[in-house]
């Protein structure tokens, strides 16, 4: 999923009460991103910081929809892989 500036961020997990876990991974040489679960408004300021090349694994918080903005001038790639019950 590539993530942007787009105001109140990128779907990058919707809900699904079935998922028991969730690992977003950003790409490499792309761009830091900034994650929330949707309950929350991710901001520039508001969310997981998520560098390039690193990875964020969720437990059931994961049931939630997220979504990701870019965290500054350079969009970020973000792969997801979820676990299911």
């Amino acid at each position: 999923v590539v993530v942007d500036s787009t105001a109140g961020g990128v779907t990058v997990l919707d809900a699904s009460a079935s998922r028991c876990g969730a690992v977003m991974y950003n790409l490499q040489g792309g761009g830091d991103a900034l994650c929330a679960p949707t309950t929350l408004t991710v901001t520039a300021t508001v969310g997981f910081y998520l560098a390039a090349g690193q990875s964020l694994s969720l437990g059931h918080e994961s049931q939630q929809a997220w979504k990701c903005i870019r965290q500054a001038g350079t969009n970020a790639t973000l792969y997801v892989a979820e676990e299911t019950t």
